[in-house]
């Protein structure tokens, strides 16, 4: 049997469990060629009819129609969408790097970056990155920066010229390297920044003055 283009997987015969839901050319009734239901409206219909009058499990429809549990059940228990759209809505927050909004998860948990910002994270800081960013910085505005300046939450506290240079971002649509991150893959933030000018003669220092608000 064909794979389905809308999950990439081939459903699973209906054998002996469901033979009232076939159809005369032996498909589940409201479903396309591959054992999908055309629209999301036809697959909602299936899903109810099997549950109704089959007694099968969300698993066992799940496996049926080539679609995942969750999306079955969903479809069993919130067809519209509503009670999961309003979920969303009492767990929306802002993102925590770039201030834009974000929206809860389907499980119920707070998001806290937004999609873009959570998927430049997830790419791996190497550490001729982080180096490369923090000479740009340098050359940028004169100055090494601090881990305030490599802070989203102190940017935004302090506002100003601090928040411009943090929101005006790396390159490529990149934000800078966290403070975090340098810690976390030098052991110290200042031998990150060391790694990044050595050889040269600008002063690192070893002590910081948090800036004011």
């Amino acid at each position: 049997m064909p794979a389905s283009a809308a999950t990439g997987r081939s459903p699973a015969p209906l054998g002996d469990q469901a033979p009232a839901a076939r159809n005369g050319d032996g498909g589940v009734r409201g479903c396309d060629a591959d054992g999908l239901a055309a629209t999301h409206t036809e697959r909602i219909a299936v899903a109810r009819r099997l549950r109704s009058e089959h007694r099968l499990t969300i698993r066992a429809i799940a496996v049926q129609m080539g679609l995942g549990a969750t999306t079955v059940a969903g479809y069993l228990n919130d067809p519209s969408g509503a009670a999961l759209k309003q979920r969303k809505l009492r767990l929306r927050s802002s993102c925590s790097v770039c201030g834009g909004a974000t929206s809860g998860r389907a499980s119920g948990t707070i998001v806290s970056r937004c999609r873009r910002c959570a998927s430049i994270r997830r790419a791996r800081w190497s550490k001729p990155l982080i180096e490369s960013a923090v000479r740009c910085w340098l050359a940028r505005y004169g100055s090494l920066p601090s881990s305030y300046d490599l802070s989203a939450t102190h940017s935004r506290r302090r506002g100003g010229q601090a928040l411009a240079r943090w929101n005006a971002g790396f390159r490529d649509g990149m934000p800078w390297p966290s403070a975090s991150i340098l810690t976390g893959r030098y052991g110290r933030y200042r031998a990150g920044i060391a790694a990044a000018v050595e050889g040269s003669q600008v002063d690192t220092g070893e002590s910081e003055t948090r800036p004011g608000h």
